[in-house]
């Protein structure tokens, strides 16, 4: 706005001159070069170009090779981060972009020099999208270690969230490695304050590092993180948040007669942690009906009102639902082979291949390791 008004004051153009070189240099020392680096650079190309005071004849063709290329960088950086958005979005809300010149942009923005800019970063954020592959996950996490400082906040969020979400997809189907990368990257993010805004930690990001933390087998950390983060949390979610991580720590230390105690003491408001107690507390019945024929009757109820708790629920999506459903109905179904005394070892065999097949289905591995 200074500039702007420097240029439109008459009689002024050697001040305006001196403060487009003063803040050409100002963009120029920052460490990173992103977005906002090539748009103001353009922007600032322009405004020095088309003033009435600047003689076009005498500017050079190298100053003209630099505006074009910051106005080709905005554009691709521009270009591709909204790609990796429209992409995020495909598969989980089964939506198909065709994305005009996106195979263009990824061929120009191979010429990027990786890292001074984003784009590198934004390639191997597509290539995760599209491909899943491990060899872009382990790139674009080397990208943002060893290049951290030249990123913006907000891009290390971008990446961090494309890392995680990969790294827990792998996990969920079985691979062990990547549940300990999956505690790692959020405890990058957490040293580096990624996950606050304005001192503030999203209560799902909150949930889902005790998942995480418990499922690697780090429940002295887990709880340790659980009272460090509870006061970070909104206040209108501390309460369900931190009692729902508690129980999936008690849960986890074997500790069922606790884990009951406090999902029945506290009335979860949020749909999620509806659902997450419910899960749990057919999980902790199922496990004592093991041992003890006498929780059939409640396994029974419980499923069943968590099944009429799903259908007639519209905040939670088809495919949650589907796979939430299939959860309860194998509960059930295994519940009543047991009961029945069904449940020896050739039918447990069987129904291994069955489970692993069932998709989608919620909790597949707790379920599998049922029939051990």
């Amino acid at each position: 706005l200074l500039l702007k008004a420097f240029a439109e004051r008459p009689h002024s153009y050697d001040i305006f001159v001196k403060h487009v070189q003063k803040t050409g240099r100002r963009l120029d020392a920052l460490p990173y070069r992103n977005i906002d680096f090539y748009r103001e650079k353009f922007w600032l190309s322009q405004l020095y170009f088309n003033h009435p005071g600047t003689d076009k004849f005498q500017l050079s063709k190298a100053e003209y090779d630099a505006s074009m290329q910051q106005l080709d960088r905005w554009f691709l950086l521009e270009k591709l981060l909204l790609s990796c958005e429209m992409k995020a979005r495909e598969k989980p809300l089964s939506e198909v972009y065709d994305i005009w010149l996106l195979s263009e942009i990824r061929e120009a923005a191979t010429r990027f020099p990786a890292e001074r800019s984003i784009a590198g970063a934004y390639l191997e954020m597509l290539n995760l999208l599209e491909k899943g592959e491990a060899t872009a996950y382990f790139q674009l996490k080397a990208l943002l270690l060893e290049h951290r400082p030249q990123f913006t906040r907000r891009q290390q969020q971008h990446m961090l969230e494309s890392l995680i979400n990969y790294a827990i997809r792998q996990g969920n189907k079985g691979k062990e490695d990547f549940l300990r990368e999956s505690l790692e990257l959020y405890q990058f993010g957490l040293a580096g304050r990624l996950f606050l805004e304005y001192e503030i930690l999203n209560d799902m990001v909150y949930i889902n590092v005790v998942n995480i933390a418990l499922r690697a087998g780090e429940a002295t950390w887990c709880r340790q993180f659980i009272d460090q983060y509870a006061p970070f949390l909104e206040p209108r979610a501390q309460k369900d948040a931190q009692s729902l991580a508690t129980a999936l720590w008690l849960y986890a230390e074997q500790q069922p007669a606790a884990t009951i105690g406090l999902l029945q003491k506290v009335e979860f408001l949020n749909v999620y942690y509806q659902i997450q107690a419910r899960v749990l507390l057919l999980k902790v019945y199922f496990e004592a009906f093991r041992e003890d024929d006498g929780y059939f009757e409640l396994i029974l109820s419980q499923a069943e009102a968590f099944e009429r708790y799903l259908r007639r629920n519209q905040q939670v999506s088809e495919a949650q639902s589907e796979a939430l459903l299939n959860f309860t109905l194998t509960v059930k179904r295994l519940a009543k082979l047991k009961q029945s005394n069904a449940l020896h070892r050739q039918a447990r065999a069987a129904l291994k291949p069955e489970l692993q097949a069932l998709s989608p289905l919620y909790n597949r591995s707790w379920l599998l390791r049922q029939l051990e």
